[in-house]
């Protein structure tokens, strides 16, 4: 009956665990370095789901509902940029920090945004 996100920080598997109404929860995510999108492989499965029973044992009778697997957008040095483009901006390279490091993203594009402005180049909304 977890009410709070637990991170897991296990030098092998590094996970998250959210709950969701009605005793259901989210669990992600393996960490492998590829452009793969095809769907979860055994391996990842296993990982996950060992680690799953290692945060509690109740989890053992656990039903798995559905498994998903996707990229998460990454840069090659993982660091999120803003890049300038002529139609406007990106904000790109968030990878598995996004929840996190989006606040801080938005607050720098707006500080970019307002330094153009305050300089006499305007945007149209």
């Amino acid at each position: 009956n977890l009410q709070q996100c637990v991170r897991l920080m296990h030098p092998r598997y590094p996970l998250y665990l959210a709950p969701r109404p009605d005793q259901q929860y989210v669990i992600g995510a393996t960490v492998i370095e590829s452009e793969d999108r095809s769907p979860v492989s055994v391996r990842s499965a296993m990982e996950l789901l060992s680690a799953l029973y290692s945060i509690h044992k109740g989890f053992a009778e656990a039903r798995v509902l559905e498994m998903r697997a996707h990229c998460r957008p990454a840069l090659p040095d993982h660091l999120p940029t803003i890049r300038q483009q002529e139609w406007g901006y990106q904000v790109n390279g968030l990878y598995r920090h996004g929840y996190l490091l989006g606040p801080v993203m938005v607050d720098q594009l707006l500080t970019k945004l307002s330094e153009q402005t305050d300089s006499g180049v305007r945007y149209a909304s």
